[in-house]
């Protein structure tokens, strides 16, 4: 998507989907541990945004305004579905992150987080040895940042 700010139409669609973003989203960092299943000797890491409704109305129109991510239905027991729009191919999150983030006011931190590790993460110099101890300190680290950032608190109380 060629962002321009300039335009007000765009920029309102831009804004609305931070609103949506830092409402109803999440910015974060998956992490997925080292298993025989994935091969790997080494946790993986994957900057990702998603979006969960229990209308998909919205998420479709964010999804033909930014042309990526993929729009599923999640089932729950005695409750309404929750619709989930999930964009985790790198360019595609960057460049959600990159049109978004000036109108961010809860998720910003993490939008710049998430950007970081996606344009800096380095991939292995050798893919049997994999990544380097100090790739994956650095990746960890970004990881548990975001991870704290995203954190939530105690539960509010009433008297």
């Amino acid at each position: 998507m060629q962002v321009n700010h300039g335009n007000p139409r765009q920029a309102a669609h831009i804004a609305y989907a931070a609103g949506l973003i830092d409402g109803e989203g999440t910015v974060r960092i998956n992490k997925m541990r080292a298993t025989e299943r994935n091969r790997s000797k080494q946790p993986h890491y994957v900057g990702l945004v998603a979006i969960g409704m229990v209308t998909p109305t919205p998420l479709k129109f964010l999804q033909g305004l930014f042309n990526c991510g993929t729009i599923r239905e999640e089932r729950v027991p005695n409750a309404r579905s929750i619709w989930r729009w999930t964009i985790n191919a790198k360019s595609d999150v960057v460049t959600l992150l990159e049109a978004v983030r000036p109108y961010l006011l809860v998720k910003h931190e993490q939008a710049d987080l998430v950007i970081d590790f996606i344009k800096n993460k380095k991939p292995p110099f050798n893919r049997k040895a994999g990544l380097s101890e100090e790739e994956i300190r650095w990746r960890e680290d970004v990881y548990q940042k975001v991870r704290k950032l995203n954190a939530v608190g105690a539960a509010a109380t009433t008297k």
